[in-house]
């Protein structure tokens, strides 16, 4: 189906509704349980970039299907949409509170992966205004633990094979998933402390 969609050049017919199409059977596709028919979605909807200009739009609502598979991997477009075509992403009032609503996803790795995407959007555009937004959505402490992740830095990375990677994940504090889990201030202060001594060292 998604074959039929696409001209010789890879390029997206121009009918809405086969783009409505389109759209929504790679979404169906990003669900799967095998990692290389997600991993040839990504790949697909990063050719269908330039020819869906609204592309996120037809992505962020599905942020809150059942499938946590689609919830993970549609946040790792647009952190890559984020990282490669910045202006492809237009309402960024939109994307911050959806994305936002996943910092209390059931899946821990769902949640890591939507505190790198809000992070990446606060680096890449307007700071100020999506920590004004995000300070009106979250409860205060979820917001402190955003706040510390934006304000460390080191953005995720997209490599040669067109893969992400997530060096603060895999290197530092946010690897323990208790840290985006856990809504207990006192249990989690030993998790938060050594980081907070490292920023205010800086």
């Amino acid at each position: 189906m998604v074959a039929s969609l696409l001209n010789a050049k890879g390029t997206l017919l121009s009918l809405e509704e086969d783009k409505k199409l389109l759209i929504s059977t790679l979404i169906h596709c990003l669900g799967d349980n095998k990692i290389a028919i997600r991993q040839l979605t990504q790949h697909i909807l990063n050719i269908l970039i330039d020819s869906v200009p609204n592309i996120v739009e037809f992505l962020v609502p599905s942020l809150e299907l059942s499938n946590w598979h689609i919830r993970e991997e549609i946040l790792i477009f647009i952190i890559r949409l984020m990282l490669t075509h910045k202006d492809k992403v237009l309402d960024f009032s939109y994307i911050t509170k959806a994305i936002a609503k996943l910092l209390n996803d059931p899946v821990p790795k769902v949640i890591q992966v939507a505190y790198e995407a809000l992070t990446t959007l606060a680096h890449i555009r307007h700071k100020d205004h999506i920590l004004e937004i995000l300070i009106n959505m979250l409860d205060e402490f979820t917001y402190r633990k955003l706040y510390i992740r934006i304000e460390a830095g080191e953005l995720p990375i997209l490599k040669q094979d067109g893969e992400l990677e997530f060096p603060y994940l895999t290197s530092r504090l946010f690897v323990k998933s208790s840290f985006y889990t856990n809504h207990n201030l006192e249990d989690s202060l030993p998790l938060i402390a050594p980081k907070l001594k490292e920023m205010v060292s800086c």
